[in-house]
């Protein structure tokens, strides 16, 4: 019974050879484009999906109101996170980091190029970046630490164990201390890097600063109090603040701040 539907099906095909072309021809390039679409929607959603603490990162977007001028992007104030920290109940960690630059780094006889950033000293405690040197808590302390990643110290080193201690030139202007190592990021990371440095470090390289800020929010409660309210910055400026997180399909969601800016930049144009 079955062989016999074969047989037919066959005659048929045979017999409409254009129009069995053309059907099956669409089929295998529908069925084709609907699987890259599928393995293209699931790299999107592997994107940072490796930290533990996925659920809970949040990354500041700001809309800045500057003499009836609207701006906004992910670029904020360079002590924002701190504030953050310091004044709204519920965030326990905050960390600002700058985008990534290429520096020449050199040690004994070998000078190489790298990209690296700077951020926070919550930095590795918020983000699941494994360490294979130096603990979350402490090695992004002080302006001449560097955290490094397992292919920088075993270009350099050799391997991660003899990193630690060691002195990295950077730039040819400055020597670092290896205070740390980090695994090698994945490829389905956002960020890429191959070092951090100290956010202390950042702040003395500059005057002002707008950067990035990642925070974890730990409670729905914690993003109801975020999401409006007032908290002093600076003596009597006070900063008014109006938020919503918009979900992406990454890891850090996007926390819109809506700042009225004004209130709290000093001639320099910092966060005061």
């Amino acid at each position: 019974m079955i062989k016999n539907y074969f047989k037919t099906a066959w005659r048929n095909l045979i017999r409409s050879k254009v129009f069995s072309t053309i059907n099956i021809s669409g089929l295998a390039l529908g069925l084709t484009c609907s699987l890259l679409i599928m393995l293209w929607v699931q790299d999107e959603y592997s994107v940072d999906a490796f930290h533990k603490n996925n659920p809970q990162l949040y990354h500041v977007y700001e809309r800045r109101f500057d003499n009836g001028k609207v701006e906004a992007g992910y670029k904020t104030r360079g002590l924002l996170a701190d504030e953050l920290k310091a004044n709204i109940p519920g965030i326990e960690y905050a960390s600002a980091i700058e985008t990534s630059t290429s520096i020449v780094c050199e040690a004994g006889d070998k000078i190489l190029k790298m990209d690296g950033v700077f951020a926070g000293s919550d930095f590795f405690t918020m983000f699941s970046y494994p360490l294979l040197q130096g603990t979350p808590k402490t090695v992004l302390n002080g302006t001449v630490s560097i955290v490094i990643s397992r292919r920088m110290a075993e270009e350099f080193f050799g391997s991660a164990g003899n990193a630690i201690g060691k002195v990295i030139r950077y730039g040819n202007k400055e020597d670092l201390a290896v205070t740390g190592v980090f695994e090698n990021l994945p490829a389905n990371s956002s960020q890429q890097f191959d070092f951090v440095r100290t956010w202390e470090a950042f702040v003395n390289q500059q005057s002002y600063s707008y950067i990035k800020i990642l925070i974890p929010l730990k409670w729905k409660q914690t993003l109801k109090i975020f999401c409006t309210g007032t908290f002093p910055v600076h003596r009597n400026h006070v900063l008014n603040w109006a938020c919503n997180p918009i979900k992406k399909n990454t890891c850090m969601k996007r926390l819109r701040m809506d700042c009225l800016m004004e209130a709290v930049l000093n001639t320099s144009g910092c966060l005061a």
